[in-house]
């Protein structure tokens, strides 16, 4: 089965948004700011893409539940630790 255009955008946008948390999160990790500015401008790229799928306010709540998400799914890996 393959995930909807939408889909992968999202979950692209988490698994960034993750990769930077990281950097900040983990005390033996880490990145010069060109990895943090890849990152967030990927990101960027992938809400662009969202708007033209669907639309700036449907983009801007998609983007903002995977960073949510992300933050989350960050959260409870630090607990499980």
């Amino acid at each position: 089965m393959s995930e909807s255009e939408v889909a992968r955008l999202r979950r692209e946008i988490t698994l960034s948004y993750q990769a930077c948390l990281n950097v900040f999160e983990s005390p033996c990790v880490t990145a010069p700011h060109s990895f943090i500015t890849a990152r967030m401008e990927r990101i960027s790229d992938c809400q662009a893409q969202l708007v033209d799928l669907v639309g700036a306010d449907a983009a801007t709540r998609i983007t903002a539940q995977a960073l949510c998400e992300a933050d989350e799914e960050g959260g409870k890996a630090e607990e499980q630790s």
